[in-house]
């Protein structure tokens, strides 16, 4: 998990004087890097846990377009990606608490919606059935 920006306001939670960033861990996890990607079908669940008390929102943005995929208000923060309707690739989680601060983390998620890759058939075969009925016979 990486922050990629943070923009503080002072909202003295702590008694600190000093702003407080909003934290969480996501659920599935994302990969560390580009090599572990995490696929996600049809309606997606992604769970916040360990977030901070004064979290306001938890937001699925895309990436580049910055379109919302799903956006949670309160607990148990869970977040539902339609990713057939909505497909993307590695987007971002933006959780904001009640003064406007917010943490942004880069997610590995990408939605996968197609089925199987068949690279071939191995035979020999007895019978079976490829697809719309189409018999396999020896």
């Amino acid at each position: 998990m990486v922050v990629e920006s943070v923009e503080i306001e002072d909202d003295n939670l702590d008694g600190d004087g000093a702003g407080d960033v909003p934290t969480f861990d996501p659920a599935p996890v994302s990969g560390t890097d580009s090599t572990q990607y995490v696929a996600l079908n049809g309606q997606a669940a992604i769970t916040a846990t360990g977030v901070s008390a004064d979290t306001a929102t938890i937001q699925l943005v895309e990436r580049t377009s910055s379109v919302v995929l799903a956006e949670t208000t309160s607990a148990p923060w869970t977040l539902t990606w339609d990713t057939v309707a909505n497909p993307a690739g590695n987007p971002r989680i933006i959780v904001t608490d009640r003064a406007g601060n917010y943490s942004t983390m880069a997610t590995d998620y990408y939605s996968d919606n197609r089925g199987p890759y068949i690279l071939g058939i191995t035979y020999p075969f007895t019978q079976g059935y490829v697809s719309n009925g189409t018999t396999l016979d020896e």
